[in-house]
């Protein structure tokens, strides 16, 4: 998403951030690591080349909140 790089040079640091806070995440149900992106509509995007790329992994639910 920088203005001055490409998608090859953001992605796989984001990718390797990713994997290396893994294990704060709740207990996971597979060993699978999710990823997809996305190119914006022409008219929401600032940069030719600006897409939304996302990472996740399939954890064990654990609620936020309490109930009483």
């Amino acid at each position: 998403m920088s203005p001055d790089a490409t998608n090859l040079a953001i992605i796989p640091p984001l990718f390797g951030r990713f994997l290396s806070r893994r294990s704060e995440l709740p207990a996971a149900l597979d060993r699978f690591t999710y990823r997809a992106c996305d190119c914006l509509p022409a008219g929401q995007r600032t940069r030719e080349d600006e897409m939304i790329y996302l990472v996740s992994a399939n954890v064990h639910p654990t609620p936020k909140f309490r109930r009483a």
